[in-house]
């Protein structure tokens, strides 16, 4: 009978999350959503790295993927820079001229994507469309656990895909308040 010995508990550290010295946008982002009350505090000892990482790979995954289907279409830009806050964007769709963010989550499809659920990531996408300087953005969501029905046999994963149009005075006041709140971050320390 075989018997199986447990070597290892997460996810290996493949691709180390690189980003430039100073402010990126999640930051911020994070830091509002905190001060808003629609997330709780976290230190480095509650981050779920593996599940930080299995978010990872998704939206690697689904860029390659989307890369190899159309390479007319979509390309990676890297990382983007605007008024000292940095940020790294999934995806540039070029046929729609607009940024592409995909997200993996654990929270209910069954939430507004315009409530409070799903504001951060709203507002980064809305960010990463006034770096590339546009007014248009898109964003992806795969809900591992979809409406979470009840009965566990019924849940199905769900992957929506939201467009967003905006006016530029909207996508202007979105990066005022991040770049205000940036400044803030940096006078604290």
């Amino acid at each position: 009978m075989e018997h199986f010995i447990l070597e290892s508990t997460g996810l290996p550290d493949f691709l180390p999350m690189e980003r430039s010295e100073g402010i990126h946008v999640s930051d911020v982002i994070y830091s509002l959503c905190v001060s808003l009350g629609y997330y709780r505090p976290t230190n480095d000892d509650t981050i779920d790295k593996t599940r930080m990482d299995l978010g990872r790979a998704l939206e690697h995954a689904f860029c390659e993927m989307l890369i190899l289907d159309d390479p007319q279409r979509y390309m990676r830009i890297g990382e983007l820079c605007l008024d000292d806050i940095s940020g790294n964007l999934d995806l540039y769709d070029i046929l729609k001229s607009r940024p592409k963010e995909i997200k993996l989550t654990w929270r209910s499809a069954r939430h507004d994507i315009n409530g409070p659920k799903f504001w951060g990531n709203r507002i980064q996408a809305i960010c990463y469309a006034k770096m590339l300087g546009c007014t248009s953005t898109e964003l992806d969501i795969c809900h591992v656990d979809g409406n979470y029905e009840k009965d566990f046999s019924q849940r199905k994963v769900i992957f929506n895909n939201w467009i967003c149009d905006m006016s530029s005075k909207t996508v202007n006041g979105v990066w005022d308040m991040i770049r205000r709140h940036a400044d803030t971050m940096r006078k604290k320390g």
